[in-house]
């Protein structure tokens, strides 16, 4: 995966940087849906709509069927309505990865173990030509030697969001070198998936679909809570993460920056670089209490879409830029409920989508 590594090396940059600015932020890694235990629920009767209803989920574990917590409460969304996350479109296999995940495992192991040969099966022909055009160039006799900087690990080595179309796929995985996720391209050659140095490109589905920033959309799909702010200087009625909003409290939505879609203090990152933010302590009442959605989180990807969260209303008409606003007692009992160990989602959808994916995602049984 070196010329891969080497395509992508903005984004190792991009996670130093993000690593200087304070705490809570979304965790590095992505927990599946398959695994959350609470499910804040929106729906909308349909793309264009800007309102919508949401109802709280629980289960006791996994395997459990989920249950109704509370009743139902309206909700507005973007004033443009929903359009799709790119890793929950159709095209995609949203946190789940059957096919590719043994061809990357595999290709962890012969890493490790430095085995030429498999090192050499796991890539595309056109790949290894690559690989020895400029091992030559460099001098270097082997494979492993010249992938020697992938820093791969067994304990590391995680697929997820695969998307496959006919003979092309590509996935979101983990290694050491990239904890927090980079999306890598697999073609199918002679019947087997290969590792390839191609660009990863788009979901198949047309990008106009496509959640993207200053579009005025909600995203639909499923996306993390991670954590929870407001203009109150503690909040112990959250088990969530807090982070206490003030005057250099910024989110940041300039897709040139390193901090994209990030909330910082600009008197404590190391590099100020970005023209355009969200005044976070100014935007009130709607911001004196929050939840961060982790969309385009895992990992950020530059225009896709910025500052997504659950907050307080205008009023039940006024639909927002892009986040998901309810009533201030309604948000306070979802803050009050949510726990990051039960690894809590909002899931986003219209009535139809909602309906269509319901069983193959596991999703709650909703009216």
């Amino acid at each position: 995966m070196k010329i891969i590594s080497l395509f992508f090396a903005f984004l190792a940059f991009s996670f130093a940087v993000s690593a200087q600015v304070k705490k809570p932020e979304p965790p590095p890694v992505k927990v599946p849906f398959a695994e959350s235990l609470q499910a804040v629920v929106v729906t909308t009767e349909n793309w264009t709509g800007t309102k919508g209803e949401a109802q709280l989920y629980e289960r006791n574990d996994v395997k459990s069927k989920w249950k109704v917590v509370g009743d139902d409460f309206n909700v507005v969304i973007g004033k443009s309505g929903l359009t799709w996350d790119r890793d929950s479109a159709p095209e995609s296999t949203a946190n789940n990865a059957p096919t590719l995940t043994p061809v990357f495992k595999a290709y962890c192991a012969a890493w490790v173990k430095k085995d030429e040969a498999a090192l050499r099966r796991a890539y595309s022909s056109d790949t290894i030509k690559d690989f020895e055009r400029e091992m030559k160039n460099d001098d270097i006799k082997t494979i492993s030697e010249f992938l020697a900087d992938d820093s791969v690990s067994n304990e590391l080595c995680e697929v997820q969001n695969e998307r496959v179309n006919g003979n092309n796929a590509a996935a979101e995985v983990s290694t050491r070198a990239y904890p927090t996720g980079i999306t890598i391209v697999f073609l199918k050659e002679n019947g087997e998936w290969k590792l390839t140095n191609k660009r990863p490109k788009p979901n198949n589905i047309s990008t106009d679909k496509l959640k993207k920033e200053g579009d005025g959309k909600s995203p639909a799909g499923l996306f993390p809570l991670t954590f929870a702010f407001g203009t109150a200087d503690s909040a112990d009625f959250s088990k969530l993460p807090y982070r206490e909003l003030d005057k250099f409290t910024e989110c940041v939505d300039d897709i040139k920056s390193h901090h994209y879609n990030r909330i910082v203090s600009s008197m404590q990152v190391g590099i100020f670089d970005w023209k355009s933010s969200e005044k976070m302590a100014e935007i009130t009442p709607e911001y004196d209490l929050g939840v961060f959605v982790a969309y385009n989180s895992y990992p950020v990807v530059k225009g896709n879409g910025s500052c997504i969260f659950l907050h307080i209303w205008k009023d039940a008409d006024t639909p927002t830029s892009g986040c998901t606003a309810m009533g201030k007692a309604n948000l306070e009992k979802i803050v009050n409920w949510l726990d990051p160990k039960k690894n809590p989602y909002l899931v986003q959808l219209p009535e139809s989508e909602y309906a269509k994916y319901q069983k193959s995602w596991n999703l709650p049984k909703h009216k």
